[in-house]
């Protein structure tokens, strides 16, 4: 019998001893699990909070600022048109109007607000369209019509009376 108590004191020692090693055991676990869960969940938050915060901030297609105007094309991805302002509001110096793929389509001079100056217009492959001259909005000079493949097909002289129309070389 005195085994039996010797036993029964060893049992309880070992299981004391196996609980305690396996409860430190699971508390550090436990401790370590939870931390990485917390790291996980802040680190999930803040990246949705960012995506939230970027698809909820409101971003204005056109800005105004010292003078000059920038207009976007949505996504704020590429630039639209671009140009400067008097104080008015009214266009003045170089505008240049973009395809959304960045190819400059047109560039235009103003002057209070009316087209003053040299214009170039391109098709949306980049070759010219039309050449001419603007003065205070008026067409004026030697205009040149263009193909897509570049080709001349028209010369108009608004500079004369009787508007000359034709292809040139």
């Amino acid at each position: 019998m005195e085994y039996s108590h010797i036993d029964s004191d060893f049992i309880k020692f070992v299981t004391l001893l196996t609980e305690s090693k396996m409860n430190r055991y699971f508390r550090l676990n436990s401790a370590v699990l939870m931390v990485l869960g917390l790291l996980i969940l802040v680190g999930c938050e803040d990246a949705a909070s960012v995506e939230v915060d970027q698809k909820d901030e409101f971003r204005p297609l056109i800005v105004r600022k010292d003078g000059q105007y920038i207009e976007y094309y949505p996504g704020h991805k590429q630039i639209k048109m671009k140009g400067r302002e008097d104080a008015n509001g009214n266009r003045m110096g170089i505008w240049k109007l973009y395809s959304p793929q960045g190819v400059e389509l047109s560039v235009t001079v103003y002057t209070k607000g009316k087209k003053d100056g040299h214009i170039v217009v391109r098709h949306p492959n980049g070759i010219p369209n039309y050449v001419g001259e603007y003065v205070m909005d008026e067409r004026i000079g030697e205009w040149r019509f263009y193909a897509e493949t570049g080709e001349l097909l028209e010369t108009i002289n608004y500079d004369q009376s009787t508007k000359e129309s034709g292809a040139t070389n």
